[in-house]
Protein backbone atom coordinates (compact mmCIF):
# COMPACT_ATOMS: atom_id res chain seq x y z
CA UNK A 1 0.00 0.00 0.00
CA UNK A 2 1.23 3.48 -0.82
CA UNK A 3 0.10 6.94 0.16
CA UNK A 4 0.99 10.57 -0.42
CA UNK A 5 0.67 13.34 2.11
CA UNK A 6 -0.05 16.99 1.46
CA UNK A 7 2.35 18.03 4.21
CA UNK A 8 5.40 16.43 5.81
CA UNK A 9 4.26 13.57 8.01
CA UNK A 10 5.55 10.75 10.18
CA UNK A 11 4.01 7.30 10.00
CA UNK A 12 4.08 4.74 12.78
CA UNK A 13 2.79 1.21 13.09
CA UNK A 14 0.31 0.65 15.92
CA UNK A 15 -0.34 -2.91 16.98
CA UNK A 16 -3.97 -3.98 16.76
CA UNK A 17 -4.27 -4.74 20.46
CA UNK A 18 -2.80 -1.35 21.43
CA UNK A 19 -5.15 0.42 19.04
CA UNK A 20 -8.20 -1.37 20.44
CA UNK A 21 -7.14 -0.52 24.00
CA UNK A 22 -6.76 3.13 22.96
CA UNK A 23 -10.28 3.09 21.50
CA UNK A 24 -11.66 1.60 24.72
CA UNK A 25 -10.12 4.45 26.72
CA UNK A 26 -11.27 7.12 24.22
CA UNK A 27 -14.85 6.48 23.06
CA UNK A 28 -14.87 9.76 21.11
CA UNK A 29 -12.07 8.39 18.92
CA UNK A 30 -14.00 5.14 18.52
CA UNK A 31 -16.92 7.07 16.98
CA UNK A 32 -14.59 8.86 14.54
CA UNK A 33 -13.04 5.55 13.46
CA UNK A 34 -16.47 3.99 12.91
CA UNK A 35 -17.60 6.98 10.82
CA UNK A 36 -14.44 6.87 8.69
CA UNK A 37 -14.74 3.13 8.11
CA UNK A 38 -18.38 3.61 7.16
CA UNK A 39 -17.41 6.25 4.60
CA UNK A 40 -14.76 3.90 3.18
CA UNK A 41 -17.26 1.03 2.86
CA UNK A 42 -19.84 3.30 1.20
CA UNK A 43 -17.28 4.64 -1.28
CA UNK A 44 -15.99 1.15 -2.09
CA UNK A 45 -19.54 -0.15 -2.58
CA UNK A 46 -20.33 2.66 -5.03
CA UNK A 47 -17.10 1.99 -6.94
CA UNK A 48 -17.88 -1.71 -7.09
CA UNK A 49 -21.44 -1.12 -8.32
CA UNK A 50 -20.12 1.25 -11.01
CA UNK A 51 -17.46 -1.24 -12.07
CA UNK A 52 -19.92 -4.14 -12.21
CA UNK A 53 -22.44 -2.03 -14.14
CA UNK A 54 -19.76 -1.04 -16.66
CA UNK A 55 -18.63 -4.66 -17.02
CA UNK A 56 -22.22 -5.83 -17.55
CA UNK A 57 -22.81 -3.13 -20.16
CA UNK A 58 -19.59 -4.04 -21.99
CA UNK A 59 -20.53 -7.73 -21.92
CA UNK A 60 -24.02 -6.98 -23.23
CA UNK A 61 -22.62 -4.86 -26.04
CA UNK A 62 -20.09 -7.56 -26.98
CA UNK A 63 -22.84 -10.19 -26.98
CA UNK A 64 -25.17 -8.03 -29.01
CA UNK A 65 -22.54 -7.01 -31.54
CA UNK A 66 -21.00 -10.46 -31.95
CA UNK A 67 -24.29 -12.37 -32.19
CA UNK A 68 -24.62 -11.46 -35.84
CA UNK A 69 -27.91 -9.71 -35.18
CA UNK A 70 -28.92 -7.98 -38.37
CA UNK A 71 -30.73 -4.71 -38.46
CA UNK A 72 -34.35 -4.98 -39.48
CA UNK A 73 -34.92 -4.15 -43.13
CA UNK A 74 -37.13 -1.14 -43.66
CA UNK A 75 -40.50 -2.11 -45.17
CA UNK A 76 -42.54 -0.21 -47.66
CA UNK A 77 -46.01 0.76 -46.57
CA UNK A 78 -48.52 -1.95 -47.38
CA UNK A 79 -45.86 -4.60 -48.18
CA UNK A 80 -45.79 -7.60 -45.81
CA UNK A 81 -43.20 -10.28 -45.40
CA UNK A 82 -44.72 -13.75 -45.78
CA UNK A 83 -42.67 -14.95 -42.77
CA UNK A 84 -44.21 -12.34 -40.50
CA UNK A 85 -47.77 -13.70 -40.93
Amino acid sequence: MTAETLHPAKVAHVARRSFLKFLERHPEAYQIVVEELSRNVTKSSKQLRTSVSQQQLAKSLRTCCSSGAKAAKPRQAGVHDSASR
